[in-house]
């Protein structure tokens, strides 16, 4: 039988047309420049024609996804209480402040998330032995907060354990070097001594003391019954010397 001639497709076919015309198979691409272009046609009933991409199709398509998703990937969209700590091939780099920033994909690393706001540490009960010799019990409360984020990373482990430890140092040195009636009457002046001592040591791991207290100053039963009767001793003589006067 006689194979009829190749018939060329319409220019203006939009979708895929598969015609019989004596038992031979058309396939109509879409418009030329497309993705799609004409397939030859079969001479023979059951032959399969499939569209295929040009090479250079592909090439486009892959590079317009991979810079899609390079300047995804170069914008970082930093909250108001974090600041990020970039690394470039494990080292430091730069920090990211709050807001848009741009960073270069494959080079810069997102190593850390840290938070700039206020913390607290748990109030704790710190043993102190004044000037005197009196052991007191000092409950405290210390506020602080992260000004260098790159520092309080790679300058230390854990920023809170860190703090807390040297809260203990600190208060127990100040408390030393005061008397006990003067930490029960001078709290003001304690506490400034507390934050100064911190503040000079914390510095070096980035971080401020922003406030300190001390909520309670308690002693032992043996040492409360001591001062009762001091005080009761000292009435007792302001009362003798008044009756003597007068």
């Amino acid at each position: 039988m006689a194979t009829q001639p190749l018939q060329p497709p319409p220019t203006e076919c939009l979708i895929i047309l598969v015609d019989r015309i004596v038992g031979d198979k058309y396939i109509c691409g879409l418009a030329p420049g497309s993705f799609w272009h004409v397939m030859g046609a079969g001479h023979a009933r059951g032959s399969k024609m499939q569209p295929t991409l040009l090479a250079g199709d592909v090439v486009l398509i892959l590079l317009f996804v991979f810079l899609l998703l390079i300047a995804w990937r170069s914008v970082r969209i930093v909250p108001q209480t974090q600041e990020y700590v970039i690394e470039q091939f494990g080292k430091y780099n730069k920090i990211l402040k709050p807001g848009l920033n741009f960073i270069v994909p494959l080079l810069h690393v997102i190593a850390h998330k840290v938070s700039v706001l206020e913390r607290q540490l748990s109030p704790e009960n710190i043993l102190v032995i004044t000037k005197d010799n009196v052991q007191i019990s000092l409950d405290t409360a210390i506020f602080f907060r992260i000004t260098d984020a790159a520092k309080s990373v790679y300058r230390i482990v854990d920023v809170n354990k860190a703090v807390d430890t040297t809260v203990m140092s600190v208060v127990r040195a100040t408390g030393g070097q005061m008397e006990f009636d003067e930490v029960q009457s001078k709290r003001d002046i304690f506490n400034q001594r507390i934050q100064e001592a911190l503040g000079e040591t914390c510095s070096a791991w980035g971080i401020e003391i922003t406030r300190t207290e001390v909520l309670d100053v308690r002693v032992d039963q043996s040492t409360r019954s001591a001062m009762q009767q001091q005080l009761n001793a000292e009435r007792e003589r302001r009362a003798v010397v008044t009756k003597a006067e007068g």
